[in-house]
């Protein structure tokens, strides 16, 4: 029986140094089940075979692509549910608008062929401008009233940034 939700995609906010907000992604995607992970903290990085991930993880160091602080434990799960990765931010950083604009390019591209969980720090899916940010996001500007894209915020978070 399969136990997959519908064809659709999610879009996950996590406080990415928060092991409660990791806990969470990581059980929604194995409760989601999608095809594919699209990360912030993979950067660009694009690991579609459970060799390429075996790879990262074999190579994991402070300062490459497999970094043991940032994103170690994406690999992990992606290696163990034999998840392709996918990064959606820039490598060398950039503003909100800019970071965010490649990260909608990036999930426009996978979410309507693929069953998708999209994984970005909680501030990317803010509903309003904040002092540090003077605009909505525009994450949640493309996606939010798309019927086949579900955004799901840190509770927590909620308040911190109204």
């Amino acid at each position: 029986m399969n136990t997959k939700l519908p064809l659709e995609t999610m879009i996950v906010g996590e406080i990415h140094t928060s092991q409660k907000s990791i806990k969470r992604v990581v059980e929604l995607t194995e409760m989601f089940k999608p095809d594919i992970l699209l990360h912030e903290l993979l950067y660009d990085d694009l690991c579609m075979t459970p060799d390429v991930i075996k790879e990262r993880l074999r190579k994991c160091r402070m300062g490459s692509l497999c970094d043991p602080r940032l994103n170690k434990d994406i690999y992990e799960l992606g290696h163990r549910l034999e998840l392709p990765l996918v990064g959606i931010d820039l490598p060398r950083g950039g503003t909100f608008r800019e970071r965010e604009t490649h990260m909608v390019s990036k999930i426009e591209s996978w979410y309507r062929r693929h069953r998708v969980l999209v994984v970005v720090g909680d501030t990317h899916l803010r509903d309003r401008p904040i002092p540090r940010v003077p605009h909505r996001s525009l994450i949640r500007d493309r996606f939010d009233n798309d019927p086949k894209v579900t955004i799901s915020r840190v509770p927590q978070h909620l308040r911190e940034v109204r």
